[in-house]
C-alpha cells in the first residue's frame, strides 16, 4: 500500500523475504523479551498461519520499520508496530498507522503498557492522537514463554469497539488466538 512521503508498506507472506534480518533486529530492539515471541516462532506464524499478518514499512525504498497484526472477524489486532530506531520522531509513525487504520477497515485493539511514566504516557498519547481510546481496566498479557510471568498492559481501542460490554469476548480471542491460551471449562 502507498503512502505519502515516500513510506509504502510492504506485505511480507513468507520467511523467504529479504526483509526479515532487518525485522528481527527492529523487534528484538523495539521490545522486551517479555513482550514478543521467540523469533524462529515469530516466522513459524508467518509460514503457518493465515491471521497473522506482517508488513514492512519502507521510506524511499529504504526499511523503516514493521507493523504486525491478526485479522479476526469482529476486530483487528496490531500485535507489534516499531519504527527502528534511527527513523523515530520523524513522524512516519504516524504516517504509518493512519493509512494501517484506514486499509483493516475495522475496529483495531492493541496493547500498551500502563502509563505510568513519561515513556509509557507518550505512547499512549501517540495512539490517542490516532482516534484509540484507553480502556482503564487491568489487562495481563499472558507470557510468551513458559518460563515468564503474565505481564501488567492496558488495551486500546479504535472503531465502534464498546470494551465495556466486548472486553470479555476480545480478551478471550486474544488470549486464544495469539498466546494460545485456552478458557477453562
Amino acid at each position: 500500500m502507498e503512502l505519502t512521503d515516500n513510506v509504502e508498506l510492504i506485505r511480507v507472506s513468507d520467511t523467504r523475504s529479504n526483509y526479515l534480518p532487518s525485522v528481527q533486529s527492529t523487534y528484538i530492539s523495539a521490545f522486551p523479551e517479555t513482550e514478543r515471541r521467540d523469533f524462529f516462532l515469530f516466522c513459524e506464524l508467518l509460514d503457518a498461519e493465515p491471521m497473522f499478518n506482517l508488513f514492512v514499512i519502507l521510506k524511499q525504498n529504504v526499511y523503516v520499520g514493521f507493523i504486525t497484526y491478526w485479522q479476526f472477524k469482529d476486530f483487528v489486532y496490531v500485535e507489534h508496530f516499531a519504527i527502528a530506531a534511527e527513523f523515530r520522531n520523524g513522524g512516519i509513525g504516524s504516517v504509518v498507522m493512519k493509512e494501517a487504520l484506514r486499509q483493516m477497515g475495522t475496529n483495531v485493539v492493541l496493547e500498551v503498557e500502563d502509563p505510568i511514566d513519561e515513556l509509557t504516557q507518550r505512547r499512549v498519547r501517540f495512539y490517542e492522537a490516532l482516534g484509540f481510546k484507553l480502556y482503564g481496566a487491568n489487562y495481563q498479557q499472558p507470557p510468551y514463554r513458559e518460563t515468564d510471568s503474565w505481564y501488567d498492559m492496558k488495551l486500546m481501542s479504535y472503531g465502534d469497539i464498546d470494551m465495556y460490554k466486548e472486553y470479555g469476548s476480545i480478551k478471550d480471542c486474544i488470549y486464544s488466538s495469539v498466546y494460545n491460551i485456552k478458557k477453562p471449562d
